[in-house]
């Protein structure tokens, strides 16, 4: 069986340009167009960003956690006893340390980030396919322009 069923190395930084094998500047514009200002493309990327935060975020579990808090302040008291009262006053200070780790005995935390890991490669896979179906229908477009162009001359 193969590790991943992918067309293509999701490892790409960006969407590869086929369309300039055309060789026309007015199709490189469309598509600079298009993508600079696609609203459908600006939120299946918020999405794969939010699913790629929630992937590092779930994988986080599985290292220990450790908190430190700090205090200080002042305090004044008055204490009676029954011939004389006692004023005291003085700084107060404190610092905690916690650790804490879960025990992944049955493997929920690491199916749990393995699971996030997965959602964020299906939201890459779903803004390469919204990038690719945007490009396409360009294209398209424009082959048909051009071949109606062509016919009437």
């Amino acid at each position: 069986m193969p590790e991943t069923y992918a067309l293509y190395n999701s490892n790409e930084a960006a969407l590869s340009q086929w369309w300039r094998t055309f060789g026309d500047p007015q199709l490189d514009r469309l598509m600079a167009d298009a993508f600079a200002g696609n609203l459908t493309l600006d939120i299946v990327w918020a999405r794969l960003q939010q699913a790629e935060a929630v992937a590092a975020q779930t994988a986080a579990a599985r290292y220990p956690d450790l908190a430190a808090t700090g205090e200080t302040g002042y305090t004044e008291r008055r204490i009676r006893t029954d011939l004389s009262s006692v004023r005291t006053s003085g700084d107060i200070s404190g610092f905690g340390l916690m650790s804490r780790y879960e025990l992944d005995l049955w493997g929920r935390v690491r199916s749990t980030a393995a699971a996030a890991k997965l959602a964020a490669d299906a939201a890459a896979q779903d803004w390469h396919a919204a990038a690719m179906t945007l490009a396409a229908e360009i294209a398209t477009r424009w082959v048909g322009i051009v071949s109606a162009r062509s016919e009437l001359e």
